[in-house]
């Protein structure tokens, strides 16, 4: 007689005891939904992973607060049995984890030469105008974050083999190296003869080498992982890391800190004036005085800063949350653009009143910093995640999606030239000229 599964919950303590119940198949695995408060959807959070329905699901069918989303549709949540049916994912996005991803844009140096970082455990440098690769150095793993330009012209990364390192810029070769405990995707910051860096969960700390040795000069706890530092011309070193910290450059003395619910991984940016900006778990835009941490005023974004705020000129910032959306540095909104899909990288603005930024159409845009009006747009090859770094006349797009570096005239959005992140020095660089689409 064949038992239904009802029937063998029932006599699920009679049936064990005969050892049955092992020979029952598993129940199909669920996909689990995460709030629309993790900007990444999926790559869930430890505290977001539950079976079955998810309440605040803002993709489900089932949910009133769907209404305005265009995926609901496409990614209803099991109406009958959770375990036996699997949810639909949504469209790839970038990895809430940088470890697991190359989220970087391009250095450039003023010697003519763009330094990145990459998936294949690879440093490369490109010349700016040709787009040949001069030298490439190999690390123990992937290069999550951009390099960082010393006053002498080395360079200075993180890896995710737990070092950082420092390279001569002319010629690639290792300075020293410096190993942490835990896998590193923060971008150093460099002031002085000193390079700072923030560690992931394995150490939780802020830690301050001499640029010159590697050697370490000082270290501070954190909360959390931190981010990367930013620095202000008052000599302070901001990082998130669970609450905003404010260090002295010189001692890695605590000055002041404020538990705001920072996102660990947003870093903080620091105005002209000495503000400090930053986004919260909460799905805010901060602005704080950098020497007291007062709290100067807050903006709702509606999601979480994916990326940190960009200080452009006349007195505007340009921050991405899903959208790109501009504000005056008294927070109040200039302008948002929608309809693109989503801004997928942290904008580049130059002094000439033109935003460059990527999108999750796999178009690269320059916009008009003061309207957010389209100047010209670049269609790369899958590029979905293009980060985006500023020379004299061209706009660099590191595009992760097709593993290439773009160079585009930062007036007409023309293609100077392509080269793939994996440039071998020596190689024959792609050079065209195809015109960009107005």
């Amino acid at each position: 007689m064949r038992l239904s599964r009802l029937s063998l919950a029932r006599l699920s303590l009679p049936l064990a005891a005969f050892g049955l119940l092992a020979a029952l198949p598993a129940p199909a695995q669920t996909v689990y939904t995460v709030p629309s408060s993790n900007p990444f959807p999926q790559y869930p959070q430890p505290s977001q992973r539950r079976r079955g329905r998810t309440r605040n699901n803002p993709n489900a069918q089932n949910n009133p607060n769907a209404q305005n989303n265009p995926n609901a549709q496409n990614n209803r949540t099991p109406r009958t049995n959770p375990q036996r049916r699997t949810q639909k994912r949504l469209p790839p996005a970038p990895p809430v984890d940088n470890e697991e991803s190359v989220n970087t844009a391009p250095a450039v140096s003023a010697n003519g030469t763009l330094y990145f970082g990459s998936w294949n455990h690879e440093v490369t440098a490109l010349d700016q105008t040709t787009g040949a690769a001069r030298w490439k150095f190999t690390a123990g793993d992937m290069v999550n974050a951009s390099p960082a330009i010393g006053p002498d012209g080395s360079v200075y990364v993180t890896c995710r083999d737990k070092n950082v390192y420092a390279l001569d810029g002319k010629t690639g070769a290792k300075l020293w190296q410096f190993t942490t405990a835990g896998r590193l995707a923060t971008r150093p910051a460099v002031a002085g003869d000193l390079v700072y860096v923030g560690t992931s969960d394995k150490d939780k700390k802020v830690i301050a080498l001499d640029a010159k040795t590697g050697a370490k000069k000082w270290e501070q706890a954190t909360q959390t992982a931190a981010s990367s530092p930013a620095i202000g011309s008052n000599g302070l070193v901001y990082v998130s890391a669970g609450k905003l910290y404010a260090l002295d450059g010189a001692t890695g003395a605590i000055r002041w800190s404020q538990d705001l619910t920072v996102l660990p991984a947003q870093a903080p940016t620091v105005g002209p004036t000495g503000t400090v900006y930053v986004g919260t778990a909460d799905a805010q835009l901060l602005a704080l005085d950098g020497t007291t941490g007062k709290t100067l005023w807050k903006f709702a974004t509606g999601d979480s800063l994916d990326y940190p705020v960009v200080v452009g000129p006349d007195d505007m910032l340009y921050a991405s949350a899903r959208k790109l959306f501009a504000l005056r540095t008294n927070g109040q909104e200039r302008w948002e653009r929608t309809g693109d899909g989503t801004a997928w990288s942290a904008p580049a603005v130059g002094a000439n009143g033109v935003l460059y930024t990527g999108y999750s159409n796999s178009k690269v845009y320059a916009l008009d910093a003061a309207t957010g009006r389209t100047k010209w747009e670049f269609a790369t090859n899958d590029g979905l995640l293009c980060f985006p770094a500023l020379g004299a006349n061209a706009a660099y797009f590191q595009c992760e999606g097709d593993s290439k570096v773009y160079a585009l005239n930062r007036q007409t959005g023309r293609m100077l030239w392509t080269a793939a992140q994996d440039a071998t020095p020596g190689a024959q660089t792609v050079l065209v000229a195809a015109p960009a689409k107005k």
